[in-house]
């Protein structure tokens, strides 16, 4: 079968399941005479098959248990995503990883509505002055970098700012704003 879906001779076919085997690759035995398959236990036909109403329910309890479990660790927002496998998995107390996307929601802070105001003023007056990289302004200490990602982002939507031909952050010619005394830089 293999030699005929792979069209190529039966010996060649052969010749290389002979060295899979000496590379410990596959365990072969070749044919002899006609194909045999040997079951070491024997084969109940389903009929024959009686699960009791106890293990059919130990059984579907278990079941349902591990897809809740995997349904729960999918939209879980609140238990870092490390400890709940390893809690499923039987280990307790252990410290959550700071890598998982719950552990990093928890590290930023949430941006306030007077410090988004204060940003996006001090952004504004910034690019009153010139127009600058967006590199730039993301080295700024004003703010966390992904708060003055937010607000960066919202102005871009709002067309308070663009990016230039030389894909420079500028002010829109919609939007004025006189600066104030801050500005970032």
């Amino acid at each position: 079968m293999l030699a005929k879906r792979a069209n190529v001779d039966q010996a060649i076919v052969r010749q290389y399941l002979s060295k899979l085997v000496t590379l410990g690759v596959i365990s072969y035995l070749p044919q002899k005479r006609s194909p045999m398959v040997v079951f070491f236990e024997e084969r109940l036909d389903e009929k024959s098959i009686y699960i009791s109403r106890e293990n059919y329910q130990t059984r579907k309890l278990r079941y349902t248990g591990r897809a809740n479990a995997i349904l729960l660790y999918s939209i879980s927002a609140d238990k870092c995503r490390s400890q709940a496998l390893l809690e499923y998995f039987g280990e307790k107390d252990t410290a959550p990883c700071g890598e998982c996307d719950v552990c990093r929601n928890r590290k930023e802070e949430p941006l306030t509505r007077e410090e988004f105001e204060r940003i996006k003023e001090l952004i504004l007056a910034s690019l009153s002055a010139e127009p600058c990289l967006l590199e730039k302004l993301l080295e700024s200490k004003a703010a966390g970098r992904e708060k003055l990602v937010n607000v960066l982002q919202w102005l871009l939507d709002n067309n308070y700012i663009r990016f230039n031909q030389e894909q420079l952050l500028e002010l829109t010619h919609e939007r004025h704003f006189s600066p104030g005394s801050e500005s970032l830089g």
